[in-house]
């Protein structure tokens, strides 16, 4: 019995603070309603998507937003999502009731895909844990819950790609080309373009530093893994980016706009980020974190000065090859979402697109959460 629990109290952790989460639903049967985007325009469109299924037919039209608007070619639906697509199976009068439950369910796997994760780089396993648990309450996860599970869904798979990264000399190239590319496909139906970019680019970036990071020669075997998971991938999502691609045609230079209008629109203040770390109740009821994201949904609403010291010891103290390569991460989403340059640079790069490039910090939790669980580890061990 002891050796079932000491196996598996990460798991029970990671429920338990889900259902604490979610107690009103499990409890009084309250449906998750969220707010925003979620309640104007994302429950809407899935419901739509839902009547189409059961109507016999795919989506491609939505006749009720404006004068009528493409279903299939916009870049935030997560239609063929496996989980949606079951949602989409069940009945109308479940459809709330599953909505609810697949946000429970994506908070688990957000601690168990970190937990795994941290279990690479963190020999520790409370620490490990630690750091698990710090990611799935972090603000992209608890604040993106209420506002649409397509800005969830890529990064409740990220740490589980990384973690493949991390452990692909445990399975043959077959193995991992196979595995990663489910993992990728399934990120790049999960909604968001935006963060679909975001995320497959930092697990690219980090597949590529880990192939060259520690050796005389460069791991080329790896680089094509890596190569072949994303194209396998590509191949088998076809569905739901060849369509979003050929509709970017459609679009004409009335919809772009200027930089300088978008870093106006997306200004992030420098002391901002100080207040990611600052208890609740020392930012104010007008501080803003980034853009319209305000403290309740910052680091600030469970981590606060505790978690700043470990985070900071990391970035101070602890240099290695694995903390080396998440500062330079953090350095350069901090100096995007400040609207450097480098903000201008993706900008460019994406063909003028109007992205908002404040969502980059909804990346900074793998990285911090990271640090959160080394330094606790470190001291512990040194203590």
């Amino acid at each position: 019995m002891k050796t079932f629990i000491r196996r598996y109290y990460p798991l029970a952790i990671f429920i338990f603070l889900a259902f604490l989460f979610f107690h009103e639903f499990f409890i009084k049967g309250y449906l998750l309603e969220g707010s925003g985007d979620r309640i104007r325009s994302m429950v809407p469109l899935d419901l739509y998507a839902l009547r189409s299924v059961h109507a016999g037919h795919l989506p491609q039209w939505n006749p009720h937003l404006a004068c009528g608007v493409p279903y299939l070619t916009t870049g935030y639906h997560n239609f063929f999502y496996p989980l949606k697509l079951l949602t989409y199976a069940s009945p109308e009068t479940m459809f709330l009731f599953l909505l609810t439950l697949a946000a429970f369910c994506h908070m688990v796997l957000s601690g168990i895909f970190f937990y795994l994760f941290a279990g690479t780089i963190i020999r520790d396993k409370f620490w490990q844990t630690m750091s698990a648990v710090t990611y799935m309450l972090s603000f992209t996860l608890t604040y993106n819950m209420v506002y649409g599970d397509d800005c969830v869904i890529p990064l409740v798979y990220t740490p589980l790609l990384l973690y493949l990264i991390n452990t692909r000399a445990n399975r043959r190239a077959a193995l991992n080309v196979m595995l990663m590319a489910v993992i990728v496909a399934l990120i790049i139906v999960s909604g968001n373009i935006q963060l679909i970019l975001y995320t497959l680019g930092l697990s690219f970036l980090y597949g590529c530093y880990k192939a060259f990071a520690g050796r005389a020669t460069v791991d080329k075997s790896f680089l094509g893994v890596l190569a072949a998971a994303y194209a396998a991938a590509l191949l088998m999502t076809a569905v739901r980016t060849v369509p979003f691609i050929m509709s970017l045609g459609d679009f004409t230079s009335g919809f772009s706009s200027s930089f300088a209008d978008l870093a106006k629109f997306d200004l992030t203040k420098p002391i901002a980020l100080l207040r990611l770390f600052a208890p609740l109740f020392f930012s104010g009821d007008n501080a803003f974190f980034m853009a319209g994201l305000c403290p309740p949904v910052s680091f600030n609403i469970y981590l606060g000065i505790l978690a700043a010291y470990f985070i900071v010891y990391t970035a101070v103290v602890i240099w290695n090859r694995e903390t080396v390569f998440w500062k330079i991460v953090i350095l350069f989403i901090v100096l995007i979402i400040l609207g450097t340059p480098l903000a201008k640079f993706q900008y460019m790069l994406l063909g003028k697109a109007y992205l908002t490039y404040s969502r980059y910090a909804w990346l900074l939790p793998i990285p911090l959460a990271l640090f959160f669980g080394i330094a606790g580890s470190a001291i512990t061990k040194d203590a």
